[in-house]
């Protein structure tokens, strides 16, 4: 699909006044008072620029303030949650001290055509119909609010307070009633959530209750969220989850779902997917190694989980050693995550990878999982940047690298082997891996 550029706002307005942050064109007269109403609509890198050309005149004539995301790469961050996850989906924000029902429903009929395509905002009140609009009422600068003479935060990951008490909805009249999806919800009560393990633009991931489960039984919960992170070709957040719920499918026709979590249930209907699995007692290996507790055999264990899942024709996509765990009551390890997992012979790669490593090897899948997890084992996590330029990965580096540790041991052992066997030396240049000629011992 090919995407528009994201217009500088003088190419749709030379008499606009803005100016420019590191993620944001602000447009429009500035805003003296220091709260009210924002109004935020939600965008895809795949539409971006065709809602904001649909809207601009509107926001423009209204005289309003306003932002919008600079570049499409950070809309993508926006909505993948590197900015928190309160603010997916604010890619366009609309400042209104005084509330303007007119504008607001002139806006939800052009935003109609773009029903059920964007990322949900959290934490906001819905204008319904699944219009990618949303608003709450909070502080224009800084973190506080002011009602009736006292000071409150403004806690922008509490829905409870969208519309703090005491403040009336303007807007509630004009509200559209929300898209029912009564069977998905009756699947979710079978499975309580008490604790959000991780949200992101794509999935939240929870721990749960069974309550179908005759005894007392803890579970995850996977949810994918439609149109959460949605990428070049289309693919949303309910495409992974449900990639995974195919992979497990696979993994059972294999007969090797012992490799992973237990999957419990799944529901799979339209837009709506959801995965409940085996809840395990332990951390990732990841985990461990930064706290000093990884071993060697952990390892080990790894890479045959590695080698089983590539026998059976299937691949992992984005092998690592968070994506493995340790179960602390049998001391197995065992593999978990597979949005990005797939059968080998479907060709169908999803190109989503935690590292930046490019083999001149042709949509050889298993030789990239093996690299990749070598690379998780020797990156070093203690710079704390995890952009993706500091995530690519110099083969020639790696092999070169004075082990600090039996792990480092392990992998760098490993990463030559693997090499060897595929008749492979590497030189970096740039942000490519040439293969060369092997030299003559």
């Amino acid at each position: 699909m090919n995407r528009r550029p994201v217009p500088n706002p003088k190419d749709f307005d030379s008499t606009l006044r803005f100016r420019e942050t590191k993620y944001w064109y602000v447009c429009g007269p500035e805003v003296i008072k220091k709260q009210g109403w924002k109004i935020y609509i939600s965008a895809n890198p795949n539409n971006f620029a065709d809602i904001l050309a649909s809207v601009k005149n509107l926001l423009v004539e209204c005289n309003l303030h306003f932002k919008y995301i600079r570049t499409i790469n950070s809309l993508r961050k926006l909505n993948t949650g590197n900015f928190g996850y309160s603010q997916i989906g604010k890619s366009i924000v609309l400042y209104l001290p005084k509330p303007k029902d007119d504008m607001v429903q002139q806006l939800m009929g052009i935003l109609n055509e773009y029903r059920d395509e964007c990322p949900v905002v959290p934490f906001a009140e819905s204008f319904g119909n699944d219009l990618p609009l949303y608003y709450r009422y909070g502080a224009y600068k800084g973190f506080t609010i002011e009602l009736d003479n006292l000071k409150k935060g403004d806690d922008r990951t509490d829905y409870d307070v969208a519309i703090p008490k005491g403040i009336k909805d303007p807007f509630a009249a004009i509200r559209l009633d929300e898209i029912n999806r009564s069977d998905f919800n009756k699947f979710l009560l079978y499975y309580p959530s008490f604790e959000s393990i991780t949200q992101q633009g794509k999935c939240g991931i929870f721990g749960a209750m069974d309550m179908r489960s005759k005894s007392f039984r803890e579970v995850i919960l996977k949810v994918g969220y439609p149109n959460g992170q949605v990428q070049a070709d289309g693919r949303d957040g309910s495409d992974f989850i449900r990639r995974e719920l195919y992979f497990y499918n696979a993994m059972s026709q294999r007969g090797i779902t012992y490799l992973a979590p237990e999957l419990v249930d799944s529901y799979d209907e339209g837009r709506d997917v959801a995965l409940v699995l085996e809840r395990l007692n332990g951390k990732s290996l990841l985990q461990h190694l930064l706290n000093g507790s990884l071993l060697s055999a952990h390892l080990e264990a790894c890479w045959d989980i590695i080698t089983q899942i590539h026998e059976n024709g299937l691949y992992l996509g984005d092998a690592k050693l968070a994506n493995f765990l340790l179960n602390e009551d049998d001391k197995k390890v065992f593999v978990i995550d597979f949005e990005t997992s797939g059968v080998i012979e479907a060709g169908d790669t999803v190109p989503i990878r935690t590292f930046d490593i490019q083999l001149p090897i042709d949509k050889d899948v298993r030789l990239f999982d093996c690299m990749h997890f070598l690379a998780s084992v020797l990156f070093d996590y203690s710079t704390g940047q995890y952009e993706i330029e500091d995530r690519r990965i110099n083969l020639t580096t790696l092999c070169e690298k004075d082990p600090e540790s039996s792990t480092q041991r392990w992998a760098i052992t490993r990463l030559r082997e693997v090499l060897s066997a595929n008749d492979l030396v590497f030189a970096q240049k740039g942000t490519h891996i040439d293969k060369q000629k092997r030299p003559s011992k």
